[in-house]
């Protein structure tokens, strides 16, 4: 998976709504059927697949922002400790309860 250069990206938190299709997930390739998912990348994660590659931590748990170098997925911690400064593009995690992006 190629990812995109910008190094800070936004992670939003989803309610699945009961009547939709359920969505794939970019980590595993399985389909969703959490009550929750993740949508990071432009693409749609479980709560467990969206993580760290450095840390193995769950992105969606540490924050709402997640960082990107050489192709990796990183939280911020490890994204600092690879001697990278940056001003973080996202800041807020969007709680959705209706199903809707916002």
């Amino acid at each position: 998976m190629a990812l995109t250069a910008s190094p800070a990206q936004g992670i939003q938190m989803l309610s699945v709504q009961p009547d939709t299709k359920p969505k794939g997930c970019a980590g595993c390739n399985r389909k969703i059927k959490d009550r929750y998912l993740l949508k990071a990348l432009d693409k749609y994660w479980h709560e467990d697949c969206l993580k760290c590659a450095c840390c193995d931590c769950r992105l969606g748990e540490v924050g709402s922002t997640l960082y990107t170098k050489a192709n990796l997925i990183l939280c911020r911690r490890d994204y600092l400790r690879h001697g990278c400064t940056f001003e973080p593009a996202y800041r807020n995690l969007v709680i959705s309860r209706e199903g809707k992006e916002g």
